[in-house]
């Protein structure tokens, strides 16, 4: 790749390295440079624009970052990859589970061009749908092909979901005297938010006195299939009345104490093929604990031996001291893939809109609205289930392309992140096109408006803006148009360029 500055006369069909802020606007770093942006620079004066110029040999930087990441996928149905932008191709988990990570493959991966980088959540992350676990980073403007080729060999089990194979569980609670009504319904809560998060289910709870009859009693009438017993008081061996009831129900168990603090004070076993817990007393806070160390990797099926508790040492100082503040709620922002609805418009006729809302539930979007000024077809609306909701939202006699996006926006509230705005007279945009719409969107790095874009400059249907201008949208009496909207916020625009 050739990398330097030139004329802009000689410009053209180069990538512009740094973005450029013109008194007709702003042309953004990445872009190939077309005829009218080499006609835009002299109009400016420039003497010399900074550029790459891709080799024979080399890939685009979105080419390169789509391989490498079908490349990470391939083997792990529970992973999926955004459309490439920029150069980065993000990974999203596709269910809850624990992210298995190859550190040596990953390092591999990251030796085999500087250019070339993956960085990804730590190994025996606990992740949900949506979770971001990993980005594909191209750093140039393109790479060697065989540099991407060896990534692409080397990408081979780097990532994987270990998925959650239990699905419901039982909670047993043993109360002392003097025990508190208000920490019991705090712990069940609490274990019950745990479970959720991992897909999982809180079947039953029982509340029995703290001893070893009425907590083995509760656990042979289990029906979860987990059972966590949350003790009114700490056990502190294992002998202590949490272990000697797992015992007297028939099962075993396999360790008391563990590494973690907090979450020493943890024992965990089986009663027959069904996993069981001692929680520690920590468990009853939301915080990040021992016990969801354990639970998250038992719930998802994997062996725990005494080698692999030992490991979690390395790590496992979790309480807030002055060198390593922790937050203490469950709320902590994650990383997740933004949330997008697509609004299908259909104005005056509904034929073909069928057709357009089928090939929508194949592209990167959460949810459809169908938005139209007339009634359905004849025959039906023949979408009905899969995996994006599909509604018909008819406004006979709208009048125009402005109320029926109105409408679209005035449906959402805070249920999604961006809306993606169709129209179903210029045809489905397509699966590519739709796709790095939505890889594109990234209000942290101020691109709240993502449109269509000719080489020429002109813009056009699909749009797709973030919520931020839902309001605006939704606004009956807005008198402006899309075009003004968007010229309004170029700041937040980003163009998608096609041929």
């Amino acid at each position: 790749m050739k990398f330097g500055a030139v004329s802009p006369a000689d410009a053209e069909g180069a990538i512009l390295a740094h973005s450029l802020n013109l008194k007709d606007g702003r042309i953004r770093k990445g872009r190939i440079l077309t005829e009218r942006d080499v006609r835009r620079l002299q109009g400016e004066g420039l003497a010399q624009v900074v550029v790459a110029r891709l080799d024979g040999e080399d890939l685009h930087e979105d080419l390169a970052a789509e391989r490498i990441a079908d490349a990470l996928i391939a083997d792990c149905s529970r992973l999926t990859a955004s459309a490439p932008f920029t150069g980065r191709s993000n990974l999203y988990a596709q269910e809850p589970g624990i992210l298995r990570v190859d550190r040596e493959r990953l390092t591999a991966l990251n030796l085999v061009d500087p250019a070339i980088t993956l960085a990804t959540l730590s190994d025996m992350a606990r992740v949900a749908a949506r979770v971001l676990v990993g980005t594909i980073k191209i750093i140039a403007y393109g790479v060697d092909v065989g540099r991407v080729e060896s990534a692409q060999a080397a990408a081979a089990g780097v990532l994987s979901v270990q998925p959650v194979v239990y699905r419901t569980a039982s909670l047993v609670v043993t109360e002392t005297e003097g025990s508190s009504a208000k920490a019991s319904r705090k712990g069940k809560l609490s274990v019950a938010s745990r479970l959720d998060a991992l897909g999982m289910q809180l079947v039953e709870a029982f509340h029995v006195r703290h001893d070893i009859p009425e907590v083995h009693r509760a656990i042979r009438n289990s029906a979860g299939e987990m059972i966590l017993v949350m003790t009114g008081s700490a056990t502190s061996d294992t002998m202590d009345v949490g272990p000697e009831a797992v015992r007297e129900a028939g099962g075993s168990v396999a360790r008391f104490g563990i590494p973690v603090d907090p979450g020493n004070l943890l024992f965990y076993g089986n009663v027959g093929r069904r996993p069981i817990i001692g929680l520690p007393g920590c468990a009853k806070s939301p915080a990040l604990n021992g016990a969801d160390w354990v639970l998250e990797r038992l719930a998802c099926g994997m062996e725990l031996d005494s080698k692999d508790i030992a490991a979690m040492g390395c790590g496992g100082l979790l309480k807030e001291i002055p060198l390593r503040p922790q937050p203490r709620s469950s709320n902590r922002r994650v990383a997740v893939r933004p949330k997008v609805t697509a609004a299908l418009l259909v104005s005056g006729c509904a034929d073909g809109a069928a057709g357009i809302a089928a090939e929508l539930q194949r592209c990167s979007v959460d949810e459809l609205l169908v938005i139209a000024d007339c009634e359905p077809p004849a025959n039906g609306w023949p979408l009905q289930g899969g995996r994006v909701r599909t509604e018909w939202h008819a406004q006979p006699g709208a009048g125009s392309i402005g109320q029926l996006i109105a409408a679209a926006a005035a449906k959402l509230g805070d249920r999604t992140d961006a809306l993606l705005l169709i129209r179903s007279e210029d045809g489905c945009p397509g699966k590519r096109a739709v796709d790095t719409l939505t890889s594109a969107f990234s209000p942290a790095d101020g691109r709240e408006i993502c449109c269509i874009a000719h080489r020429d400059g002109r813009r056009e249907f699909p749009v797709l803006l973030g919520r931020r201008y839902f309001e605006t949208l939704a606004d009956a009496g807005v008198g402006q148009g899309m075009s003004e909207l968007v010229a309004n916020a170029a700041e937040s625009v980003v163009d998608i360029e096609t041929q």
